[in-house]
């Protein structure tokens, strides 16, 4: 130490050259191959939770499911299971020949730039192409599965070997040749095999290698290949056993970064809210409101609402990144995980088969638990339905039916002419609706006198009446409403006997200024489980629209209130077609009997 401070001071500084330092980052090796998987699942009927498992735990990007045994149509739910959070909906290439067994699934990242087609010019094998666009760079991917010849398809080595020849000759002009991933069922460690030599002289030809040199099957033969035109395209690879099938996963890096995790922007409150100060500041709104009748109550009332919410629960915007989760995890599952993995290491350090029965019991209790953790979840998830649509959501999730909407939107329509179809469309549609109703509402016959029982008068509304009907109400919510309705009905009920003042009219004139706008829109029309007449199967209790059940009492008033002498001329409408609509004609039904 003593040297080299001496050293130091005797340097010369006249003999040193200025160099600018440039900070630079490295980063992890882990972070910078994009990792490819694959493997010949042999039927994926009873394995999708394994699959799943399989690539979360690796942390692939896209992985190649060969021979997975499903169909073309029919098997969309067991397609969906597939999709592990934060990848995009797997893509089925099923073996469309009518014969069962094959068949190829893609499952890629949801924020990887990938093209996926399936190739039907071929008879002796199934193959699908996967072109990836990351960094302004593109990657050709191709897998492969052939099947074994049997008397059955009456295939052989000699005619796959003409056809993927032919095959190989169509990308030879190509400036980058394909990567190559598949099951070849050929012994590639048998580099005595006729065939085995034939295709090694095909690969040599077209400047392409195999470059696995571990046994992928049971038996201990090379049956997966990766083929590649350049071997450092090729890093990390690694021949696993996961005791899924037969066959081992061939797991492996390409020189491309990982896709950065999808951001968005999300707009939040907090729910944490100080349930008394907010029910004392909403009684303080009450009691100040009731001293001043205005005819804008309704409108003064959810101002004063929206800003004790911005007071005691401010909008605040935050930037969050999308990462993969697993709604049903459990401690029990993150348990099994780790006793399995531990139990994995142990059996790759002795390579004995009593520490691999081991680790397949083991696999075969996380499948388990993870199963039954999923249907627990989404039969929670049923009975949290309230409605028939949250119920088809949870069921199209399931089936693999629920999607993105965006897709169904055809792109050879300019946006422009989209859009005025789609207006015209209800337009018609409406004017289609309304052209019976308005006929029936003309052809009503007249009646001379009415000798029926006159509503003379409101019956008042006590505050529990207002309390049973909210709560009876779906918890839905919407932008226009001043406080969420979960927070206004299940969380604080004692609201309702804060604000009874404000929400339950106590005199006449109160309930003439609650008479909203025409053109104020209603977030939330409730649904009353009652068993009224109404077009639907009589003798039979149905939950029927509040919304409908107004309206066939407004068309049956226009019935009954068809004589000129007790209802004037610009009283008599048609048939409501909005909620707004149907509480204006409602209050001057009142307000003309009130006269009478």
């Amino acid at each position: 130490m003593h040297s080299n401070q001496r050293f130091k001071k005797q340097a010369p500084s006249q003999n040193l050259i200025p160099v600018k330092v440039i900070k630079t980052y490295s980063v992890p090796n882990e972070a910078q191959g994009l990792k490819v998987i694959h493997l010949n699942a042999q039927s994926v009927g009873n394995k999708i939770t394994l699959v799943n498992d399989l690539i979360v735990e690796l942390d692939a990007d896209i992985a190649f499911i060969t021979e997975t045994w499903l169909k073309p149509k029919g098997d969309e739910g067991i397609v969906n299971q597939f999709r592990p959070d934060g990848h995009a909906k797997p893509l089925n290439f099923a073996r469309t020949t009518g014969q069962p067994g094959g068949g190829i699934c893609v499952i890629h990242r949801e924020s990887l730039d990938a093209k996926c087609t399936v190739l039907t010019s071929m008879t002796q094998f199934e193959c699908c192409e996967c072109k990836l666009y990351i960094n302004g760079r593109s990657v050709l991917l191709i897998c492969v599965y052939r099947p074994p010849p049997s008397p059955k398809n009456k295939f052989t080595p000699k005619q796959f070997l003409a056809e993927f020849e032919t095959f190989l000759d169509e990308f030879s002009l190509n400036v980058h040749l394909p990567i190559i991933i598949g099951d070849f069922n050929l012994h590639f460690d048998n580099q005595t095999e006729t065939y085995v030599c034939q295709m090694r002289d095909i690969l040599r030809t077209h400047l392409l290698t195999q470059v696995v040199n571990l046994p992928t099957q049971k038996n201990n033969h090379i049956l997966d290949w990766v083929v590649t035109p350049d071997i450092s395209l090729i890093s990390n690879l690694q021949v696993m056993d996961k005791c899924i099938s037969d066959h081992k996963v061939i797991v492996f890096d390409l020189p491309f970064c990982k896709p950065e995790p999808v951001k968005r922007t999300i707009t939040c409150r907090n729910k944490n809210i100080d349930n008394q100060k907010l029910g004392t500041a909403i009684q303080g709104v009450a009691e100040e409101m009731k001293k001043d009748y205005n005819k804008n109550l309704v409108d003064i009332y959810n101002r004063k609402l929206k800003e004790l919410l911005d007071i005691y629960a401010p909008l605040k915007t935050h930037i969050v990144t999308d990462r993969p989760s697993a709604p049903w995890m459990t401690s029990h599952i993150k348990n099994l995980k780790t006793e399995r993995r531990r139990a994995e290491r142990k059996w790759h350090s002795t390579s004995l088969c009593v520490h691999r029965d081991i680790y397949r019991d083991l696999n075969r209790k996380l499948k388990n638990a993870i199963e039954t953790a999923k249907k627990y979840y989404y039969c929670h998830k049923i009975e949290e339905c309230l409605t028939s649509k949250a119920l088809y959501n949870v069921a199209n999730t399931l089936s693999g039916k629920g999607g993105n909407s965006q897709g169904s939107i055809p792109k050879t329509i300019p946006a422009d002419k989209l859009a005025e179809r789609f207006g015209n469309f209800f337009i018609e549609k409406t004017a289609k609706i309304r052209k019976p109703m308005d006929a029936a509402s003309s052809s009503l016959p007249s009646f001379d006198c009415f000798d029926g029982d006159c509503m003379m008068m409101f019956e008042p509304v006590t505050k529990e009446d207002v309390m049973k009907i909210i709560k009876a109400s779906p918890p839905k919510s919407c932008c226009l409403d001043p406080i969420p309705t979960p927070l206004f009905v299940r969380k604080q009920p004692i609201m309702f006997l804060r604000s009874a003042p404000v929400v339950v009219p106590r005199e006449e004139r109160e309930l003439d200024s609650l008479a909203p706008n025409p053109d104020y829109q209603a977030p939330n029309i409730p649904y009353f489980e009652i068993p009224f007449p109404t077009n639907y199967k009589q003798k039979t209790q149905r939950t029927t629209p509040t919304m409908q059940v107004t309206a066939e009492l407004f068309c049956d008033r226009n019935k009954r209130l068809r004589d000129k002498d007790q209802f004037c001329a610009t009283q008599r409408q048609p048939q409501p077609a909005t909620a707004s609509s149907l509480l204006v004609g409602l209050l001057s039904m009142r307000m003309h009997i009130q006269r009478e």
